[in-house]
């Protein structure tokens, strides 16, 4: 995982769990999730991410969060290190590639080029267009994704 569309997020978490036993959790949210992984002593890694292109496809929805859409199919690969902090504080690194969210993104982009080239006068095509396109980016891909998907493994981690 080394390219730059990678984010890495970290958080402390209290508990008395030992970190085999959070590691079966995450994977049991992997499972939910259909998504294919592969488990260490301290870490997780995912080898596959489905990516569901039909609404019917119910991969592409979860009860986890309160938007209803599951956030780990705009991701390539996600992968998870728990490490002892002390007795009660174990430290969770997130590694999320957001490469698949860059590239469903530029698709939009490009499908929004057309809509703004079309709409009457130049420049408020060009207007609507970008400020589309920023609302787009920044929130869905930027806040949403990564939010959605911390949340859901340290909801089930506590």
């Amino acid at each position: 995982m080394k390219n730059f569309f990678i984010k890495k997020l970290t958080t402390e978490l209290k508990t008395d769990s030992t970190i085999q036993n959070l590691i079966s959790r995450i994977s049991d949210v992997f499972s939910d999730e259909s998504i294919k992984f592969v488990t260490s002593t301290d870490s997780i890694r995912s080898t596959k991410v489905p990516l569901p292109l039909l609404s019917f496809d119910l991969r592409q929805y979860t009860r986890r969060n309160w938007v209803g859409i599951n956030p780990f199919i705009f991701i390539s690969e996600i992968m998870v290190i728990l490490s002892k902090m002390d007795e009660n504080n174990i430290s969770i690194k997130l590694t999320i590639d957001q490469t698949r969210a860059v590239f469903i993104y530029a698709i939009i982009l490009f499908l929004l080029s057309f809509v703004a080239i079309n709409l009457p006068k130049g420049w408020i095509g060009i207007l609507f267009f970008g400020s589309l396109a920023c609302i787009c980016y920044g929130f869905i891909f930027l806040l949403c994704i990564n939010r959605f998907i911390k949340k859901e493994i340290v909801d089930e981690l506590r």
